[in-house]
């Protein structure tokens, strides 16, 4: 029996929780790239219905590792900055070879409710990484938020660069919904979208046009993600200063109506 169909299974709506990766202002306007995650108790759940309740078990080791990231939860240890993490072990039993089987994956204590959520993350990268729960979800790029001045009008609540705010996910697309194949649709570029990628890159360095045409090539800049890339690399040029005054006034004008982009 193939198990990997129900265990690649894409979660529902409900099953999926959302956090803030990036954010900032723009003029008066905040915006925010997010990232979607199954909540552990939807891992849980399909966990069970594939190996039974008694069918699997999880253990924890807690550990201290070197990182030059600053973090609240790092301590000096040695003259070196030493940060607190957990290491999850997801134990199923396979019944065709009468044994268990573990795999694992770890995760840094987080920033809100450190030892929880350090649990929680270590358990969705080894349900993810080991056994291809909610893995998917790595193939949606970042997606921006619907960000609301009003507290209360979103699903969630934040403060975005010290002004409080609320914010809705993006909808995600059908593929990442149950009865979807959880893999995005290759969907040929319009040849201006090409051009307007390549032209950013090109004022970027000649390695960045290569990446960009691979990417082109093998189809890894898809339909649902040309938006976010549009993004990313327009905005990688203006961190490297990239002069784009000169660049196609058609480009301008596509870079402004369909991914409003001020250039």
């Amino acid at each position: 029996m193939d198990i990997r169909k129900p265990l690649n299974e894409p979660f529902r709506n409900e099953d999926i929780e959302w956090r803030i990766q990036s954010s900032g202002k723009k003029g008066d306007r905040q915006w925010a790239k997010v990232l979607a995650y199954v909540q552990a108790r939807a891992i849980q759940e399909r966990l069970d219905e594939v190996f039974g309740i008694l069918g699997w078990q999880d253990h924890y080791q807690f550990i201290h590792f070197s990182t030059t990231d600053s973090k609240e939860h790092a301590l000096m240890k040695d003259g070196k900055q030493v940060q607190d993490g957990v290491v999850c072990a997801i134990e199923v039993f396979d019944k065709e070879n009468g044994c268990w089987i573990s795999k694992s994956d770890g995760a840094p204590f987080t920033n809100f409710e450190s030892f929880k959520g350090g649990i929680s993350d270590a358990f969705k990268r080894t349900a993810a990484s080991g056994y291809g729960i909610g893995r998917y979800l790595y193939k949606l790029t970042f997606g921006f938020a619907e960000v609301h001045k009003d507290t209360k009008k979103g699903k969630y609540y934040a403060k975005i660069d010290g002004t409080a705010c609320s914010w809705d996910p993006p909808k995600l697309p059908d593929w990442a919904l149950p009865g979807g194949t959880g893999r995005p649709p290759i969907v040929e570029l319009e040849e201006l979208d090409k051009n307007i990628i390549l032209a950013i890159a090109d004022a970027l360095n000649p390695a960045a046009e290569k990446k960009v045409n691979d990417y082109i090539k093998t189809g890894a800049i898809t339909g649902t993600n040309i938006s976010t890339f549009m993004h990313d690399t327009y905005n990688a040029a203006i961190k490297k200063k990239v002069d784009l005054s000169g660049m196609d006034e058609k480009y301008v004008k596509r870079l402004k109506s369909n991914f409003e982009i001020e250039v």
